[in-house]
Parts: structure tokens; C-alpha cells; sequence
């Protein structure tokens, strides 16, 4: 939520601006992930599948710049090595995960 106050001062008009929480940003990022998550449980295992979307990337960043107090140096540090990891761009990237819930391999 962003509130704004806006003050009037010699024909000059100065906005303020709530800065978002933590808390906020983490349920803007987990919305989006959701909408990109299937999920798949059987008798002898569980399955779901994330596909990162290149709309993670800001609320991600965001999302760890107010959690861990960075700067804007080191938000942008953070965006080119997320970007660069997860291969944003030119290749498609997603996370695989499988749970056996039996005895026998998969």
C-alpha cells in the first residue's frame, strides 16, 4: 500500500511517499510465483514445478533490498547476479522438485 501526502509550497507540490514493507513486497513476489507453480501429488510421490518468470525480477529485488537494508548499489549488485544466475533472456528458468513418499525409487 503507498500513500501519498502532497504538500503545497510555492507553486511547487512535494510528494511523500510510504515506502512499501517487506511484508508487502513479499506478497506481491508470492502472488506472482503462485501463478506460476503446478503442483502434482501421487501415491508414491509429490511434484511441483516453478517456472520464473522475468516478472519475478523487480518485486524479487525489491522484495530483498527492504529485508536485508541494501542499497541501491547493492540492489543493482543483486539484479545483474540474479539475472545472470537464473539466465533471464536466453534460456527459459525453472525449478524441478520431486518427493518420494514411498519406499521404492522413483
Amino acid at each position: 500500500m503507498f500513500i501519498f501526502i502532497a504538500f503545497a509550497q510555492e507553486k511547487k507540490v512535494v510528494i511523500l511517499k510510504k515506502p512499501p514493507s517487506p511484508v508487502a513486497q513479499r506478497k506481491k513476489l508470492t502472488s506472482i510465483l503462485n501463478r506460476f507453480t503446478r503442483f502434482h501429488v501421487d501415491i508414491g510421490f509429490s511434484l511441483y514445478v516453478i517456472y520464473y518468470d522475468p516478472s519475478i525480477i523487480t518485486p524479487w529485488v525489491d522484495f530483498k533490498r527492504l529485508k536485508e537494508h541494501w542499497t541501491d548499489k547493492q540492489a543493482d549488485a543483486f539484479r545483474e547476479d540474479f539475472v545472470r544466475r537464473l539466465r533471464f533472456g536466453r534460456t527459459t528458468a525453472f525449478l524441478v522438485t520431486i518427493i518420494n513418499n514411498g519406499y521404492r525409487p522413483i
